[in-house]
């Protein structure tokens, strides 16, 4: 409500993450808003706070929250925006592919940590960034058909198995890549596998592991990987699309479907 500074500041929400003292800190179209669920107080964190030490886009669309209890905020335009909460402090990693100590894109999507504390990063353009907490240094995957890379440069989603230490990539027009962190390998099912391309497609919107599998969204439907064997198939005996949906999975093992006009639940 623009008439009441009280409320969030936008209705265009991406996502959602809880603080270590239990604030709820929420991204949107125009900034950053934490909500303070003891007193029922929002406060806004925008761009144009002209403060040195502020966001740097007030395009939020990813926040993460790391094993310390920093924020980790994926921009729009902005680069990542690494943000303690008790301090009130932000640190800007932007772009510049010149140097080794930013990113190599500025927009950004979605963000996970690796068991050994360091930072994974899609972007819309740039490949995946890794950054490396003892180094502060950044390396660079980008798609190249001549060698050993990620399948596109436009990523969208990304999952992290600490028991296998792979990272599960989805890209725009590039299926599903999958990165084996010790051994420095990339295997791209779409471009490998006839029948991975026709159950899963080429774009992946949204995924999440749930027990031994990898749950994913994209223009052919919902659709499961199994991550002992890598073979994929239709989440749904009954066909449903569902291929737009943002989901999540609780703990009872029901996932919640944003779909359509409504929200689906169902037991998995």
């Amino acid at each position: 409500d623009p008439k009441n500074p009280n409320s969030i500041c936008s209705d265009f929400v991406r996502s959602c993450c809880e603080d270590n003292l239990g604030n709820l800190w929420i991204g949107t179209f125009h900034g950053l808003n934490r909500y303070d669920k003891s007193t029922g107080q929002f406060q806004l964190y925008t761009a144009n706070d002209n403060k040195p030490d502020g966001l740097t886009h007030s395009s939020i669309w990813c926040i993460v929250k790391d094993e310390q209890g920093t924020l980790w905020l994926g921009t729009y335009f902005g680069g990542v925006n690494y943000f303690n909460p008790e301090t009130d402090i932000f640190t800007v990693y932007a772009a510049n592919n010149s140097r080794n100590d930013c990113l190599n894109y500025p927009f950004v999507g979605n963000m996970v940590e690796d068991k050994d504390n360091n930072i994974w990063i899609c972007t819309e353009g740039g490949g995946l960034n890794f950054f490396d907490r003892k180094t502060k240094k950044f390396t660079y995957f980008m798609a190249d058909e001549n060698r050993n890379s990620i399948a596109h440069n436009n990523l969208k989603a990304i999952a992290y198995s600490p028991e296998r230490n792979k990272l599960y990539i989805g890209t725009h027009t590039g299926g599903l890549s999958i990165y084996d962190i010790k051994n420095k390998r990339f295997k791209n099912p779409y471009f490998e596998d006839p029948s991975y391309a026709v159950i899963a497609g080429d774009r992946i919107n949204q995924m999440r592991i749930y027990n031994d599998e990898l749950i994913c969204t994209g223009p052919k439907g919902i659709f499961k990987m199994n991550l002992y064997t890598e073979k994929v198939s239709p989440l749904f005996k009954s066909g449903k699309y569902y291929g737009n949906a943002c989901f999540l999975i609780d703990s009872k093992g029901y996932i919640w479907l944003a779909y359509g006009k409504g929200v689906w639940k169902i037991n998995l």
